[in-house]
């Protein structure tokens, strides 16, 4: 029988308690022997990234935090090796759509697949397919 391994994680969000693991790409040190042990063994990685990746900050007026990720942090984020990152969530736009482009950017040149947000809705709301071992799986 087929099977894959699918690790769906929410709110990767660097802050400034594990900014520096990011930035180092210290990924061992963010997860923890045990995260780190089956985030490496999925076949698929797949998580919600909670807040935009920009050096500008340019924060929209809201109530609650606005948060902000220093393109820096995209070391760490590259090196956990995301299958697909979803970016639909309630702070991708605290920067608003300069916030929004850039990470789009970021994670374009890093060659990172992401869903839930883009330049229109058509972009915003695509499919995307994981593939591997003869397994297909939508998100």
């Amino acid at each position: 029988m087929l099977q894959v391994t699918i690790l769906i994680a929410g709110d990767l969000c660097p802050t400034s308690n594990n900014i520096e693991l990011f930035e180092k790409s210290d990924i061992r040190s963010l997860l923890g022997d045990e995260l780190f042990a089956l985030w490496n063994n999925a076949d698929f990685r797949v998580f919600n990234l909670e807040t935009p990746i920009t050096d500008v900050k340019t924060p929209i007026q809201k109530h609650g935090p606005n948060l902000c990720a220093p393109t820096r942090t995209m070391n760490g984020i590259t090196a956990l090796q995301p299958s697909l990152i979803i970016l639909s969530n309630n702070h991708i736009l605290d920067q608003g759509p300069q916030g929004l482009d850039n990470t789009i950017s970021l994670l374009r040149k890093n060659n990172i697949e992401f869903i839930g947000a883009g330049s229109n809705l058509i972009e915003a709301s695509r499919p995307y397919i994981l593939q591997d071992k003869g397994i297909r799986v939508g998100f």
